[in-house]
């Protein structure tokens, strides 16, 4: 999903991750060797130097501060901030993100895989990049 929206690199935590191994290659079909795709101990650290590098980040989370499509995603850098399926993105790491934005959705509490909320942030990401021409 990354890849074919012309993300340059993935980071995920090592902690309550999967292993980037022959079958994370296999499910991705191979597409994981076409990005940077990274695993840190230290993710909180991670973002900080992100934002401090001039990225904003927003976290996509049900109970984001607004609906994605009325998000602002004009900023020349952005990395999104995904969390598991069922259990979100840590609250810890929420706090690092400028803003949030949820995905409406027709049942409350619905939990969407993490590479299908990927998607639809990156989406309206290129949507919107596309509408600024």
């Amino acid at each position: 999903t990354a890849g074919a929206f012309g993300v340059e690199a993935v980071i995920v935590s090592k902690a309550r991750s999967a292993p980037l191994d022959a079958r994370a290659v296999k499910a991705s079909t191979g597409e994981i060797e076409k990005i940077d795709l990274l695993q840190v101990n230290n993710f909180s650290g991670v973002l900080k130097a992100f934002q401090n590098a001039g990225f904003w980040l927003i976290g996509l989370e049900v109970s984001g501060s607004k609906p994605l499509w009325d998000t602002d995603l004009s900023m020349p850098f952005i990395g999104f901030i995904v969390g598991g399926e069922g259990t979100g993105v840590r609250r810890s790491v929420l706090h690092a993100a400028d803003f949030t934005a949820c995905i409406p959705m027709s049942r409350e509490k619905y939990s969407l895989n993490v590479s299908v909320a990927l998607g639809m942030g990156l989406y309206e990401w290129r949507r919107q990049k596309a509408r600024r021409r």
